[in-house]
């Protein structure tokens, strides 16, 4: 795998870098990346996954064909009983957790995925819905406001040279990434 590219010269911006890939890529490598699972040798990307569930803490249990041993994790309620609480720093912190051991575990196992599938933001209007206790509940302003901290916890933006961020301020590096999960009437089946 050719490791010589503008992709992993780090003297360029991580803007640069991307725009790079992407001017690089055939339709048919775009439309790959809509899958949870990334590699293409062509352009030097070793395998790219989204890590698994994340809603209330890192899934990182055995048994259901994972390559890895079973890993303790924090298992937080679920995110409709996080909301019930209406404490968005706690939600913050929660989404912290879940970024911190979510890096951990995928730089120990070495699977490449810094991202977790969560959070849910479909409204859960019907309680027969199987997924009900992943949303935030049927408020649409209480699951923007608790999804947000949740990401923001789990993202704990920086700088890569480790300098801290001012209040409001983006950095240029995430610590675990988030995907989205259900984002209208998936419950409604």
């Amino acid at each position: 795998m050719d490791r010589n590219t503008p992709l992993y010269n780090t003297d360029l911006s991580v803007r640069e870098r991307a725009e790079w890939l992407v001017s690089q890529m055939t339709i048919e490598e775009k439309c790959a990346c809509f899958t949870l699972w990334l590699r293409n040798d062509r352009l030097g990307i070793d395998v790219s996954t989204c890590g698994g569930e994340g809603a209330h803490g890192v899934q990182a249990r055995a048994g259901q064909g994972e390559a890895y041993p079973p890993t303790p994790t924090t298992s937080f309620t679920q995110p409709i009983g996080m909301a019930a609480t209406f404490d968005r720093e706690l939600i913050r912190k929660a989404g912290d957790v879940t970024g911190k051991e979510s890096r951990a575990f995928e730089n120990s196992v070495g699977k490449g995925g810094h991202c977790r599938l969560c959070p849910t933001v479909d409204l859960c209007r019907d309680p027969r819905w199987g997924r009900t206790e992943e949303g935030y509940g049927e408020d649409p302003y209480l699951t923007g406001k608790m999804a947000s901290e949740y990401i923001i916890g789990m993202q704990d933006e920086h700088h890569y040279d480790g300098t801290p961020l001012e209040p409001g301020q983006r950095g240029d590096r995430i610590r675990t990434g988030a995907v989205l999960k259900h984002f209208y009437a998936n419950n409604q089946e």
